[in-house]
């Protein structure tokens, strides 16, 4: 009987390296040693440029949060080939029967599984085990509208939506109707509000608003300029509205109230004057700027000269690692610096580089990034206005 082969889509690729996650899953289980573990972590830690500390395994997230009650660590996941597409060879060999062998060594089985560390703030770290569930589901996403989609062995569960991990619980759970849009709006995790606002209703949330101005980018996004008074007792709070070209979805987010305009909302969230990217999300934006590319809430700006010689080259080629999941936008090729002062990155290359968004079944397209010949690419968040709290914050996705 002629093998069944595997058309080698980007969404085929991603489910049959999760197939190849929940095997090797409980082959960890079944061979897992701490002190092999903790050796393996410390091995990738060590590839990477990152002392470990000393070693916690923990069984779940219960774990993890007495480790860190203040929710200070830094999560980062490790070799998770359903972020990257690392298996599309083995699937062209195998097609789409892909499991984990009985005979694979338990470091092969935690290169397929991935590894989900907490580095805490006193240098330890903490090596999440596997769950023992989780829901997948018809598009290959971690995700489930009704319950948890992650639980673990200590009994701890995480919410998840298409892909956006950490979703918090009342996101998920609470009904429809009695999500409030003040709570909704303070989200500091730009997806998980948008996750919320979806399932209120855009139309929902910004009902009595009043909008100030709107515009059409040409190249298929869209900005409106609200004023949100109604959500916050009738105090005055600037919103902007933003629809993402990539996957045509919206987005809302704060500005201070003294902004009037698209331009003057777009600069404050950039941090350059009169930003204009000639690139957005991929898409070429005509009478943009060469020097301004961005790609969702992540901007490049091209900068002539030298680097500083304060900046070092960075561990891996992952962006602003501290703004979100680590691994949601990455670097192809060229080199990526970092100063350890502040939150932004440079990237230098003799070729063009391409940027890709990785994590989430909602991604935004590749963008090019012209090799830098005469100077170098900084690297930098976009910024927002949080009306509930008042504080200014870079945007987390």
């Amino acid at each position: 009987m002629e093998e069944k082969k595997v058309e080698l889509t980007e969404e085929t690729i991603e489910k049959i390296a999760k197939t190849q996650e929940a095997a090797a899953h409980e082959r960890i289980y079944a061979l897992g040693k701490e002190s092999e573990i903790e050796k393996f972590v410390a091995e990738i830690l060590a590839e990477k440029g990152v002392e470990m500390g000393k070693f916690h395994h923990c069984k779940g997230m219960n774990d993890v949060r007495a480790l860190d009650p203040d929710n200070k660590s830094r999560s980062i996941s490790l070799l998770y080939p359903a972020r990257c597409g690392a298996w599309a060879l083995a699937a062209q060999e195998c097609g789409e029967e892909l499991k984990a062998d009985e005979k694979e060594s338990l470091d092969d089985c935690l290169r397929v599984a991935g590894v989900a560390l907490y580095i805490l703030e006193n240098g330890d770290v903490a090596y999440l085990e596997p769950p023992i569930k989780h829901v997948i589901d018809e598009n290959g996403a971690l995700s489930c509208h009704d319950g948890p989609a992650i639980e673990f062995r200590d009994r701890s569960e995480s919410y998840a939506v298409n892909d956006v991990f950490d979703v918090p619980k009342w996101v998920v759970m609470t009904p429809v109707e009695d999500l409030d849009p003040q709570k909704v709006l303070g989200l500091e995790n730009a997806d998980h509000r948008r996750i919320a606002i979806e399932r209120m209703g855009i139309d929902k949330m910004v009902e009595g608003s009043n909008v100030v101005v709107e515009e059409d980018d040409k190249m298929g996004s869209s900005y409106v300029l609200r004023d949100m008074s109604h959500v916050f007792n009738d105090e005055k709070a600037m919103y902007l509205e933003m629809v993402c070209p990539s996957y045509d979805k919206k987005h809302v987010e704060g500005v201070p109230n003294d902004i009037s305009s698209i331009q003057e909302a777009l600069d404050f969230r950039s941090g350059v004057k009169d930003w204009n990217p000639s690139a957005l999300d991929g898409f070429s934006r005509e009478g943009g700027n060469a020097d301004h590319v961005q790609q969702g809430d992540v901007g490049f700006e091209f900068v002539s000269g030298d680097l500083s010689e304060d900046v070092k080259e960075a561990a891996n080629k992952v962006l602003l690692p501290e703004n979100g999941v680590s691994g949601s936008h990455v670097i192809a090729n060229g080199t990526l610096y970092a100063n350890g002062e502040i939150n932004e990155q440079y990237i230098v290359s003799k070729e063009d580089v391409i940027v890709k968004h990785t994590r989430g079944t909602d991604k935004h397209n590749d963008v090019t990034l012209r090799a830098t010949t005469d100077g170098y690419w900084r690297v930098f968040p976009m910024r927002e206005q949080d009306h509930v709290s008042g504080m200014l914050r870079e945007v987390i996705d």
